[in-house]
């Protein structure tokens, strides 16, 4: 395949035939997997539009990515720094952030125990509630981090008992031979590219982190505000693949190294993962209906106006 422009259009060519043509207003992310040719036209109209370009590999986990330039927003990247440097300010910071991901993975877990009714099940999600409000109090960001850490081992093994047909992920971990862990890392490098895409439209630095540590070649902006939206939009969807029979054990190929989705069921996977990002959800914000994907957009603008005001941010917060 071979991605091209036509006005201010981006265009796919297959074998040499044109298969697709969007408005670059309609684009928020670009991905190029290893087989694919891209012109110097298209990644300069991808340039114009403020649209990130990842390079893929066949795992779905991004190379490189290009980025549009950052000068443009020094008042706020200042502001983010700023918040960074302030001890007291960046506490409540990652007060939030850490009991924000726990209560979606709690509310998470209500929605799939709904039907199945385990005890165990349930066991953790007040587990999970007594530790989210925890970690509103921590005493440092060390310590929040430490109630995440210990809120993920109820989760992970939480859910891993609402996984069905004999698939399991007891810890999350980087398991090269689990399934559902290189699932997990599919859906995870998806959302994550889509929440880099929404830092970067929102004009924010993608660099500048409380509750992920700041440092070189490490996106801690990108990684602090995705937290909120791993239980629906990466762990949710995982789950649903399986439990629906969309992924079935079929759809891996075993490896010396680590097991691999078929190509079939990585096509399965991502156009899954765009159906997800499409429906229709509500931001709680502004009550406005939306789809997940604007969702993002729209916490990475709060989060930017949260600086800007120099006003307390809040995360997203699931219902159930």
């Amino acid at each position: 395949a071979r991605l091209a422009t036509a006005n201010d259009c981006f265009t796919v060519f297959v074998a040499g035939a044109e298969k697709l043509r969007l408005p670059a207003a309609m684009v928020g992310r670009i991905d190029l997997g290893a087989d694919v040719d891209a012109g110097s036209d298209a990644l300069r109209l991808a340039a114009d539009h403020r649209i990130p370009v990842a390079f893929v590999n066949g795992l779905g986990a991004a190379q490189a990515t290009l980025l549009p330039a950052l000068a443009d927003y020094a008042g706020l990247h200042l502001a983010q720094a700023k918040l960074t440097l302030q001890p007291d300010r960046a506490l409540a910071h990652a007060r939030v952030l850490v009991a924000g991901k726990l209560r979606n993975g709690h509310a998470l877990l209500k929605r799939l125990n709904r039907r199945r009714k385990r005890e165990d099940v349930a066991a953790a999600c007040e587990a999970l509630k007594r530790d989210w409000e925890k970690a509103e109090h921590a005493a440092d960001i060390d310590a929040a981090r430490g109630f995440e850490g210990y809120g993920g081992v109820l989760y992970w093994r939480a859910l891993s008992a609402c996984l069905g047909y004999g698939f399991t992920l007891p810890r999350r971990r980087d398991d090269p031979h689990n399934p559902v862990a290189a699932v997990l890392n599919f859906t995870a490098g998806l959302l994550t590219r889509d929440m880099t895409a929404a830092v970067s439209r929102a004009g924010l630095h993608p660099g500048f982190g409380v509750l992920h540590a700041d440092a070189d070649y490490s996106d801690a902006c990108v990684y602090d505000l995705v937290e909120a939206f791993r239980a629906p939009l990466s762990e949710g969807l995982a789950v649903y693949l399986f439990n629906n029979r969309v992924l079935g054990k079929d759809d891996f190929t075993p490896g010396a190294a680590a097991v691999r989705l078929t190509g079939a069921a990585s096509r399965t996977l991502v156009e899954t993962y765009e159906f997800w990002m499409a429906r229709p959800v509500k931001n709680p914000r502004t009550g406005a209906f939306t789809t997940w994907r604007g969702l993002l957009l729209a916490e990475a603008r709060a989060l930017a106006a949260s600086l800007r005001d120099d006003t307390a941010f809040a995360p997203y917060r699931l219902d159930y």
